[in-house]
C-alpha cells in the first residue's frame, strides 16, 4: 500500500469546529516599514466564522472581521484571565471602496465584531443560576453602510446587514486558540527581528555618526551641495570655524566679526551630510530654520538630536539660515 504524501498547506492557526460551525483565524502579518522598524511587525488577524447549520454552499453563512494586532492583544489578555469586564465591540468600514452599482450602490462594505463572556445563565425551568460551559460568545456581522461625510466612519443608522453568525466557546477552547495565535505572532516577530533589526539599528547608528540624505529637508538644503562648489556663490560660506574659532581648510569660515545670538534650539530632523559641513532642521522661537554645523558634527548636537532636548546655543545668521557656533555657557 502506497502512502499518500500529499500535504495541504493552510494559513489558518488552529481552527475551532463544532457540528454546524467553523471558526478560523488567519494571521496577515508583515515586517514593519523601515521608518517604523522598531515596531517590528504590522498586520491583522482575520477571523472568519462559517455557519452551515442550514446547509453548506449557498445555504451557508460566511462572515469575517480583521482584528488589529492591538485588539488581538487585549482579547488575548482577557482570555488568560477568563474574564471580560464588558462586551468588546468593534466596527470597520471600507470608505475608499464605494459600490458603483447593484442594490448597495453608494454604500461601502461594513464589518462588526462582538465578543462577550457570560459566566452564568438562568435556567428557564427551575429559575436557578447555572454556570455556562461555553461562556465566550463571539458574533460577526457583515453588511453595507454609507460612508461618513468626512470620509471616515459610517453614517448613523445606515448599516444594512447581509450576513451574521455566532459561536460559543469554553474558557479552555478560547484560550487555546488565542494562545496559539499569540505564539505564532511571537515567532514571526522573532524571525523579523533576526533578519532586519540589526541592519536597521546599524543604519540608524550611521545616521547619528555621519548623517544621511533626508528627503524632509527643504529643497534649498539639497541644492546647497552644488552651491558650495562654486566660489562665487555668496549664499553659502566656503569655510566654518571649529569650536576654538580657528578655521580649517575643509570647513566654512566664520565672518570676520560674526554677530552671535544666544537661542533655545531644538533639533527636529536627521543630519544631512553636505560637501564640507552638515545641515539639520531645527526649531527656534516656534519657527523652523536650517542649521549648519562643522564636520564632524559636534557631540552636543548629536546628543540633542537623539534625546529631543532643547539646548541653549550661540548661533550666527547668514542669508536666512543659521550657523552653529558653540554651546552657550
Amino acid at each position: 500500500m502506497s502512502e499518500n504524501t500529499n500535504t495541504f498547506i493552510t494559513g489558518e492557526v488552529y481552527p475551532y469546529q463544532i457540528t454546524d460551525r467553523t471558526l478560523s483565524f488567519i494571521p496577515k502579518l508583515s515586517p514593519a516599514a523601515d521608518d517604523h522598524f522598531k515596531e517590528l511587525v504590522t498586520g491583522k488577524i482575520k477571523i472568519s466564522l462559517y455557519d452551515f447549520s442550514n446547509g453548506k454552499g449557498d445555504n451557508g453563512i460566511y462572515t469575517y472581521f480583521n482584528l488589529d494586532l492591538k485588539q488581538f492583544r487585549y482579547i488575548y489578555e482577557r482570555a488568560k484571565l477568563s474574564h471580560l469586564p464588558a462586551p468588546y465591540e468593534s466596527s470597520k468600514i471600507h470608505c475608499q471602496s464605494v459600490e458603483t452599482d447593484g442594490p448597495f450602490k453608494g454604500y461601502c462594505k461594513s464589518f462588526r465584531f462582538y465578543l462577550a463572556r457570560n459566566a452564568t445563565y438562568i435556567d428557564k425551568k427551575t429559575g436557578e443560576t447555572c454556570t455556562m460551559r461555553a461562556p465566550w460568545y463571539l458574533k460577526i456581522t457583515n453588511g453595507y453602510a454609507l460612508p461618513g461625510k468626512d470620509g471616515k466612519g459610517e453614517q448613523r443608522n445606515s448599516f444594512k446587514q447581509t450576513s451574521s453568525a455566532y459561536i460559543n466557546l469554553s474558557d479552555e477552547d478560547f484560550l487555546d486558540r488565542m494562545e496559539s495565535i499569540h505564539i505564532y505572532i511571537e515567532e514571526y516577530t522573532h524571525i523579523v527581528a533576526q533578519n532586519s533589526l540589526a541592519a536597521n539599528l546599524k543604519k540608524l547608528d550611521d545616521i547619528y555618526k555621519r548623517g544621511e540624505y533626508d528627503p524632509n529637508l527643504p529643497s534649498e538644503a539639497h541644492s546647497s551641495t552644488q552651491q558650495q562648489t562654486t566660489p562665487a556663490d555668496s549664499n553659502v560660506p566656503q569655510q566654518a570655524a571649529t569650536t576654538n574659532s580657528q578655521p580649517t581648510q575643509s570647513n566654512p569660515v566664520l565672518p570676520d566679526v560674526p554677530e552671535l545670538h544666544t537661542m533655545e534650539v531644538k533639533i527636529t530632523s536627521n543630519f544631512q551630510a553636505m560637501e564640507n559641513s552638515y545641515v539639520v532642521k531645527c526649531e527656534i522661537d516656534g519657527r523652523v530654520y536650517l542649521l549648519y554645523c562643522n564636520n564632524p558634527v559636534p557631540k552636543e548636537l548629536i546628543e540633542a538630536q537623539k534625546s529631543g532636548a532643547t539646548i541653549t546655543a550661540r548661533l550666527y545668521s547668514k542669508d536666512k539660515t543659521m550657523w552653529y557656533y558653540d554651546l552657550a555657557s
